[in-house]
């Protein structure tokens, strides 16, 4: 939820139940693979690909992102690429997991996306869940293939698919001389003014606030946070070790923490300040503190921790400063959890704009230089929109969810590739028309 969640830029195959890998990644490893999704992920519809071919030090796609790509039309299942070779039986076990959440989520209210797709989610989840046991991958496909109807971009422009994940870091309860960076509950007097899981299709707007003087006004930025803004509040409830690994966990939106005694505990997403989110990377480009050429995952690291006061004051340009609640032992027990509160699933979980999707809906996705992490094939999956991001923004965008720790922010940060997208309406629903923001 990602991402960045997804913009520093949310379990084995089969199964949800994720494991916390090991011990907390070491910082050198852990480092580069954030700040690979620090640049890649957040940045890259801001600042360019370019930076993500030098932080992934191999050549990146050319990618280019299609504003808005005109009307969805209806496609047969057997024109989808890679269709025919899908594991149905595990995109099923995904949709099914989260599609009650998302029918909830409906009924709540929100943006109209499409005619009747709200019933006729909650209506295929019905069907799903009367489904006893794991159908197998023919059943599945039958189901899919039954009760949707898919649905493509009329253009042959291509999208942009990046990859977020949940870090994995040690911390504490308690401030000490170590653990001094603290991570801070949502506070009473913030005020959103958009819905959550629409912010990023609002990105570049203040999208909270607080009551002042009779009228709701900007909230404090990073830098006043951080300069004690809510210190009288007694909002901090954990504590990291290191001010870069908090700056990337805010990005990220979720991550794992390991405390000192050896347990672990999730914090997750719970508000954001309402300002913008900003590049970082893009900023030390801009301002002529690196070239684009000089711009790696190590001259960042040196940059940011050379001069530890210019570092802070580089990471206080991105405004934006999320706020985080502790996940119960039930309620994080298979892993983070995406904006629909339901698990993510790796590898099958995609952060959209839930402007433009309603969250729920089955998305195949496919990339040809984008290989998949098991097959090496080029990526093909049935995944869910089941999380969102302050960078997500357009039809054709996409943050895949690649899981827990180490490998996974490794994979996450090289994930930087053209894409398609064919949407699964429910039968009998209707897609919106795509507008221009």
């Amino acid at each position: 939820m990602r991402s960045v969640t997804t913009a520093l830029c949310q379990r084995e195959a089969g199964s949800n139940d994720r494991k916390v890998e090991g011990p907390a990644l070491g910082m050198s490893v852990w480092l580069a693979a954030s700040l690979r999704i620090v640049l890649v992920a957040g940045s890259i519809l801001q600042f360019g690909v370019s930076e993500a071919t030098a932080l992934t030090n191999e050549e990146a796609p050319a990618v280019a992102v299609a504003a808005e790509t005109g009307p969805l039309v209806p496609v047969a299942f057997n024109q989808v690429r890679g269709w025919d070779e899908e594991d149905h039986a595990e995109a099923f076990a995904a949709f099914r997991q989260t599609c009650r959440s998302a029918v909830a989520r409906a009924r709540r209210g929100g943006p109209a996306l499409g005619r009747g797709v709200a019933a006729g989610l909650a209506r295929t989840c019905r069907l799903a869940h009367s489904v006893s046991g794991r159908p197998d991958r023919r059943t599945a496909r039958r189901f899919f293939e039954t009760h949707f109807r898919a649905y493509a971009h009329a253009s042959d422009a291509t999208g942009l698919l990046t990859g977020y994940y949940e870090p994995v870091l040690r911390a504490s309860r308690t401030v000490s001389e170590r653990f001094r960076y603290p991570l801070l509950r949502r506070p009473s007097d913030l005020i959103d003014q958009v819905p959550h899981t629409l912010r990023g299709h609002h990105d570049g707007k203040l999208t909270a606030g607080r009551w002042s003087g009779g009228s709701i006004v900007p909230y404090f930025t990073r830098q006043e946070i951080e300069e004690g803004a809510l210190s009288s509040r007694g909002l901090e409830f954990f504590y990291l070790e290191d001010p870069i690994e908090a700056f990337v966990l805010h990005v990220q939106g979720s991550g794992a923490l390991r405390l000192e005694d050896g347990s672990v505990v999730r914090v997750h997403y719970d508000g954001k300040n309402g300002h913008p989110y900003t590049s970082i990377g893009g900023r030390m480009v801009a301002e002529g503190h690196l070239t684009r050429d000089e711009v790696t995952l190590e001259s960042i690291a040196s940059w940011l921790r050379a001069d530890p006061e210019r570092g802070q004051r580089m990471m206080w340009e991105n405004r934006s400063y999320i706020f985080f609640r502790e996940l119960g032992p039930t309620e994080g027990r298979k892993g983070a959890l995406g904006a629909l509160g339901a698990p993510l699933w790796t590898g099958r979980s995609l952060a959209v704009d839930a402007g433009r999707y309603a969250l729920g809906l089955p998305i195949f996705v496919a990339s040809q230089s984008l290989h998949d992490p098991v097959t090496r094939a080029p990526f093909a999956r049935l995944m869910v929109a089941s999380d969102v991001g302050s960078a997500i923004k357009g039809w054709q965008r996409g943050d895949i969810y690649w899981g827990s720790g180490e490998a996974a922010g490794l994979l996450a940060g090289t994930t930087a590739h053209q894409g398609r997208f064919a949407i699964l309406y429910p039968r009998g629903s209707r897609p919106p028309a795509p507008q221009r923001p």
